[in-house]
């Protein structure tokens, strides 16, 4: 685009020897200063030019970086989706892991506290422990006392059962005091309520 400008003004005294001759020095200044504005205006396309060939190749790379950019934001969507699929998976297993744990330790404590029956008669008039309150054996439950027990977790394993009772309803059920330890194989009556 340049050249054609800077040709025809190269050719243009060529071409009119005369012409130039005839102007005036005024109209030979104005001619020069034409011709600058010419060329100004030719640099000018050629910057414009360039610029826009530089932008064209900016915008090419820029949208190759955004296709590339989406591909990979894809990917990382896929992995995070098997990532929460994952944890998914995990937490139900850890919730079953959880409940049958529980479910063992409910039996673990079940088999570590034996059943409690009601008595079929009522209490005897004497036994191992001090003389037992006679009354209704609806009235009672009665425990055998096994290794390792206290009156404390006695009582609290009749409340799992549904049981109202504390260590001094047991105490005084069957007249023990404070300071006495019991046995294995103490009979122990519990009352109902």
């Amino acid at each position: 685009m340049r050249l054609l400008p800077l040709l025809l003004l190269g050719l243009s005294p060529l071409l009119a020897p005369n012409l130039a001759a005839q102007l005036s020095p005024d109209a030979k200044e104005d001619a020069r200063e034409e011709r600058l504005k010419l060329m100004r205006a030719a640099d000018q396309l050629d910057s414009l030019q360039h610029q826009s060939e530089q932008t064209g190749t900016k915008l090419a790379t820029l949208q190759d970086t955004v296709t590339r950019l989406e591909k990979e934001n894809g990917q990382l969507r896929s992995k995070l989706n098997k990532l929460e699929d994952q944890l998914s998976a995990l937490q139900e297993a850890q919730a079953k892991q959880q409940k049958t744990i529980l479910a063992e330790i409910k039996k673990l404590l079940k088999d570590q506290t034996p059943a409690s029956t009601p008595t079929a008669s009522p209490p005897p008039a004497s036994s191992s422990a001090a003389s037992v309150p006679v009354g209704d054996s609806e009235q009672w439950y009665m425990h055998v006392v096994e290794k390792g027990q206290t009156l404390s977790a006695i009582a609290k394993a009749f409340r799992e059962q549904g049981v109202e009772v504390t260590v001094e309803d047991i105490r005084k059920a069957n007249k023990i005091k404070k300071d006495n330890l019991i046995q294995v194989g103490q009979t122990l009556y519990i009352p109902k309520s």
